[in-house]
């Protein structure tokens, strides 16, 4: 049967497609302009389409939160192996940034901002999950080769917090008007130097 063999193949793309209309339309729009009508008619499929992959405006949300988390994961995974444990640390800190700035819709959605109503379930948070703790080995490795002033998981936090907070006031604006990456990069120095014991 043709349609079955078209929605077979079309599936996977159909599904990103709705993904990638929802992340336009509330980076354009906001939370408040991100409905399932809007996001079907700009990804050029019908509501039905949206329900059926995800359920909904929260299944939908959670597929973006999933997204997000699995962009983010790569590019902490980016990192060479060969790489020593500072720079390691280093590079996926400036990678948090960059991927915050590539897809700043999916930031919005995985640190709380995509729906005032939105709660990712249990399995999507399972990526955020995954995301951090390839962050903390990170570290872990660093401590190894460099006594540090806290425990890895404490100095891990410390960092991937500053990492965040410098990014959400960068996507805002709300902060004053300076060169953030290098403000971004200057708090990194302080922060490796200051957890070295």
């Amino acid at each position: 049967m043709t349609g079955t063999a078209e929605s077979s193949s079309s599936a996977p793309s159909m599904r990103v497609a709705v993904i990638e209309a929802a992340a336009q339309l509330l980076a354009r729009d906001g939370a408040e302009g991100l409905t399932v009508r809007k996001v079907a008619a700009a990804a050029g499929c019908s509501t039905m389409v949206v329900y059926h992959y995800f359920g909904g405006k929260q299944g939908l949300l959670n597929a973006m939160y999933i997204t997000g988390f699995e962009r983010l994961a790569r590019a902490q995974a980016e990192v060479p192996d060969a790489a020593d444990p500072e720079h390691q640390v280093r590079t996926r800190y400036l990678n948090y940034r960059d991927v915050a700035l590539a897809f700043p819709a999916y930031y919005q959605v995985m640190f709380g901002n995509g729906s005032s109503q939105f709660v990712p379930d249990t399995h999507a948070r399972q990526f955020a999950r995954d995301a951090y703790d390839q962050f903390v080995a990170a570290v872990t490795a660093w401590s190894t080769v460099c006594e540090l002033t806290s425990t890895p998981r404490a100095a891990a936090y410390m960092l991937w917090a500053s990492a965040h907070g410098l990014v959400s006031f960068e996507l805002s604006r709300h902060g004053p008007a300076v060169d953030y990456k290098r403000r971004y990069v200057a708090t990194l120095d302080t922060l490796i130097r200051g957890l070295q014991a």
